[in-house]
């Protein structure tokens, strides 16, 4: 959280204010200057208003770039009346002139979101006007799009997180049932390596990339909808036999699954000696009768 946050290491004029009170706002502003204006500029700037220094919590610039201002603990000076139980997050620029960046949007999206989860007791996220007699932050400032984004945000990572905690599997799982959702995402074209049993982070982008083609809660966890919808799409029973002299599609998977078990096949689906031979040396491991045929029982034992 906050951690790609830049200190410029401002000196303030005194001593600022712990936040005490219960924090219930988020309010948006723009700084209503050059974007090319710097973050010491607007310190010093607020400093010759008399006050102790920048007077926004944080400040975002066009490039995206995140820097703190009074920092998140400490007591704004944004808006009157509501610097005791608010976070003011500037965007640099004049939103009445200019338009937002896109690196500058996402990071005011990342920030507002971070903020709300260090102080839950947030209700709402409002644009300066909102609350004072004001034009800020600006006509051109995306105000709805920033709260709405951001509030999908807090609510899809908490559904994630309920999600994986009921999950069948997870980042970090080992054995043999995360071999089995790993070799179906193999089968289906999705790239996780070699297939280890080990639920890492490749493992976990290909399963995102299956929930998101497939139109599911896109969590990186094994749920039990997607388990469904992994055991539909490589149903054993549907798969035909093929042995050598086969070609195709349904050879390509074979060799994608081989492959991935280290035998080192080339997929061109075409069922030839080498693919004959990793075949037969896998029903051997298998235990099953090594006649380098694939049928239903070899099926299920490179899907499981």
């Amino acid at each position: 959280m906050f951690e790609n946050t830049i200190d410029k290491k401002l000196e303030f004029n005194g001593a600022r204010k712990k936040l005490t009170k219960q924090v219930q706002y988020i309010v948006l502003h723009h700084s209503g200057a050059s974007a090319d204006q710097t973050v010491e500029q607007i310190h010093a700037y607020h400093l010759g208003k008399g006050w102790i220094g920048v007077g926004y919590n944080l400040l975002v610039d066009k490039n995206g770039n995140m820097y703190w201002g009074r920092g998140i603990d400490y007591v704004g000076a944004h808006c009157k009346g509501y610097n005791e139980i608010s976070i003011g997050i500037c965007a640099i620029g004049n939103m009445e002139t200019d338009t937002m960046t896109k690196a500058q949007k996402e990071n005011i999206i990342k920030l507002v979101r971070e903020v709300k989860e260090y102080y839950p007791s947030i209700s709402k996220i409002v644009g300066h006007k909102e609350l004072e007699a004001t034009s800020c932050p600006g006509k051109n400032y995306p105000l709805s799009e920033i709260i709405n984004a951001a509030n999908e945000n807090i609510d899809k990572n908490s559904t994630e997180k309920q999600s994986c905690e009921e999950a069948l599997l997870k980042e970090g799982d080992i054995g043999n049932n995360v071999s089995a959702m790993q070799s179906k995402l193999v089968a289906l074209k999705y790239d996780l390596g070699y297939i280890d049993g080990i639920f890492g982070v490749k493992t976990k982008a290909a399963l995102i990339a299956y929930q998101k083609a497939k139109s599911l809660s896109e969590t990186g966890c094994l749920d039990s909808n997607t388990y469904a919808h992994l055991n539909e799409d490589v149903a054993e029973f549907k798969l035909p036999q093929i042995k050598k002299g086969s070609t195709g599609e349904y050879v390509k998977m074979l060799e994608r699954l081989l492959d991935k078990r280290k035998y080192s096949l080339e997929e061109d689906g075409i069922f030839g000696k080498l693919t004959e031979a990793a075949v037969i040396s896998f029903q051997k491991k298998s235990g099953l009768g090594a006649d380098g045929i694939v049928g239903v029982k070899t099926w299920h034992a490179l899907l499981s």
